[in-house]
């Protein structure tokens, strides 16, 4: 109901972040990053979403274990904000950009959102792994 948006991480709600935990928030350079609190429940290792140290120390949010879903280094950065919670950064580069033309919320057949990231299919993220759902009370878990 505030326009933040809820990351759902499988149809499971105990892999479900709520709202306190995920907002979705308007960079100063356009950019959107997307905020997640720095919370036990994110010590989440499901089969299909884990979080991986990069070789900069930095964090690598990988969705399945197909290559082409995960998101590189060079792409995704975790890093702490000045309240300890942690922002997942998406670079500028051409194949994984913030523009409005790239990443769209596409609805999903449960009235859900997918984030869209990309023109390229093999960087979407499907429905049954990552969904976006906004905060109305007739979509809410």
């Amino acid at each position: 109901m505030d326009g933040d948006f809820v990351l759902l991480i499988s149809n499971s709600p105990e892999l479900s972040l709520m709202p306190e935990m995920v907002t979705l928030e308007p960079a100063m350079d356009g950019d959107f990053v997307l905020m997640i609190s720095n919370s036990p429940e994110l010590s989440l290792m499901p089969e299909m979403v884990t979080f991986e140290p990069a070789m900069n120390g930095d964090f690598v949010l990988i969705i399945s274990s197909s290559p082409e879903l995960s998101l590189l280094p060079e792409m995704v950065t975790f890093e702490p904000a000045m309240n300890e919670d942690f922002v997942l950064i998406i670079s500028n580069s051409p194949e994984l950009s913030l523009m409005p033309e790239i990443v769209t919320f596409e609805p999903a057949m449960n009235r859900d959102f997918v984030l869209m990231i990309s023109n390229s299919s093999e960087l979407n993220l499907m429905p049954k792994m990552v969904n976006f759902a906004p905060l109305f009370p007739e979509v809410q878990r």
